[in-house]
């Protein structure tokens, strides 16, 4: 078993103050642990009030005897950490200058060169972060502004299939009937 003891009444009258008036959760929980421990109640009984682990209650000790008042916040995290290295996502903007309309051929060839599965989404989102770090004038493919282009159903990929037009690689009109109708003029 493994105990807080011999708080001075400052450091006692300052944990129950926070653990009263802390704005965080987890602040507030933690002194409350270790005023607890203080009084002597054991580890499995703190793990019953506070319903976590064992190993969760030691952490908290271990950080208060590392750094007293400081030990009860967490430290500041980065989130969840890219799927891809730096010099992954150079190879996916070298893909995306050679196939800029096509992310499924950039998931693709990323697969193939890395082994590793992403989703076309995940693609977008690192073209998105890359256009705002790039902001100060080097313009990403430009190829997800719409994300009908995906489906098929773009002006702008009708156009470059074609001679120009909208209307260049679309299908002939049909009328109810089921005939051909002439493009209008």
């Amino acid at each position: 078993m493994r105990f807080i003891h011999n708080f001075s009444p400052e450091t006692r009258s300052l944990l129950h103050r926070i653990y009263k008036a802390s704005q965080h959760h987890r602040v507030r929980q933690r002194a409350h642990c270790l005023l607890l421990s203080d009084q002597g109640i054991n580890t499995t009984a703190l793990m019953a009030i506070f319903s976590v682990d064992r190993i969760t209650i030691y952490h908290w000790f271990d950080a208060w005897e590392a750094h007293h008042f400081a030990g009860l916040y967490d430290k500041k995290r980065c989130g969840r950490p890219p799927k891809l290295t730096d010099e992954e996502q150079n190879k996916v903007q070298y893909y995306l200058a050679q196939h800029p309309r096509d992310i499924k051929k950039v998931v693709y060839l990323l697969e193939q060169d890395t082994s590793k599965r992403v989703s076309t989404k995940t693609i977008k989102r690192l073209v998105k972060k890359t256009r705002v770090a790039k902001s100060a004038g080097v313009n990403p493919p430009q190829a997800w502004r719409d994300t009908r282009r995906e489906r098929g159903g773009s002006d702008a990929a009708a156009c470059a299939a074609g001679d120009g037009s909208p209307d260049a690689g679309a299908a002939p009109a049909r009328s109810a009937s089921g005939r051909e109708q002439a493009p209008p003029p």
